[in-house]
């Protein structure tokens, strides 16, 4: 804000000794709203989403907003390019604002990407599949969002639209993370459900292991694991959960229009604040090492 032009503006006898104290008050004000204008923080938000998607730009927006107090943001859209020799990553790089930047990775390319790039960054992501990103394996400041429901919270869903729930049926690839292996050693302990819990070792048993568990379960919980649920699988999981009877919970807003019965998802504004938080935690140094 120029105050040269305010000045120009003012009445003539603004700074008289009747009006001094007004005068002085006012020029306080503007100087406040001046410098809170143009407010530079100590850090940087660098937020990299994967390409525009009504959930990944809704989630963005988000943090954006969650942040807007916290940091200085700049934010990249790689298009559904994550290669090295995009224009978009060659602009990355030369934002980077040395030790005071954190990233934020929106999606599993971006992701992935960011965690190659700079190792020595803090990461903080969300909307990934973090099983799918070797780098993150040995990357010491990578902190994940969650961007789905816990098992337990879906469970609970299942419980409310399917009565009587006695036994629930969940179709896993060769591996499952250690996230969900505690989850399931949480709820097993308590007893609240009987889960059955079929490994597919590849795609080929998907069919075979579906009709098992069809078989001797009241419902269906699918996890994002794409060797059980791809575009290769979907529209026959789809057609045998129906046929069965199966009443089924999924992961996105996506799935269920093509046919499954609910998705318990993490409001864009949760993942915010969940955001804020840990971007809070890396610039006051509490982050557990």
């Amino acid at each position: 804000m120029d105050l040269s032009l305010i000045l120009q503006h003012l009445p003539h006898g603004f700074f008289s000794l009747k009006s001094g104290l007004f005068g002085l008050i006012f020029l306080s004000l503007v100087w406040t709203s001046a410098a809170e204008a143009t407010v530079k923080y100590e850090h940087t938000v660098i937020i990299v989403k994967t390409t525009a998607h009504p959930r990944i730009d809704a989630v963005v927006t988000a943090i954006e907003t969650s942040l807007a107090n916290t940091a200085n943001i700049r934010l990249f859209d790689l298009q559904g390019q994550a290669s090295f020799s995009t224009p978009v990553v060659k602009e990355l790089a030369t934002a980077m604002a040395g030790k005071n930047t954190i990233l934020v990775g929106i999606g599993t390319p971006a992701t992935a990407l960011l965690a190659k790039l700079f190792p020595e960054l803090p990461l903080i992501y969300t909307l990934t599949r973090p099983e799918s990103i070797s780098e993150l394996n040995d990357h010491d400041q990578a902190f994940p969002v969650r961007d789905k429901a816990s098992l337990e919270t879906q469970l609970k869903t299942l419980q409310h639209l399917v009565a009587p729930l006695n036994t629930v049926g969940i179709l896993v690839g060769p591996e499952i993370s250690p996230q969900l292996a505690a989850e399931l050693n949480r709820i097993n302990t308590t007893g609240l459900f009987d889960i059955a819990v079929a490994h597919v070792d590849s795609e080929r048993e998907v069919a075979a292991k579906l009709a098992e568990l069809c078989s001797r379960v009241d419902a269906l919980l699918f996890i994002q694991d794409p060797n059980v649920l791809n575009r290769r699988s979907l529209e026959y999981i789809v057609t045998q959960s129906l046929a069965n009877k199966k009443p089924s919970v999924v992961y996105s807003e996506y799935l269920v229009r093509a046919g499954f019965l609910a998705a318990n998802l993490v409001t864009p504004q949760t993942i915010g604040e969940d955001t804020r938080a840990l971007v809070r935690r890396v610039i006051d140094k509490t982050m557990p090492a």
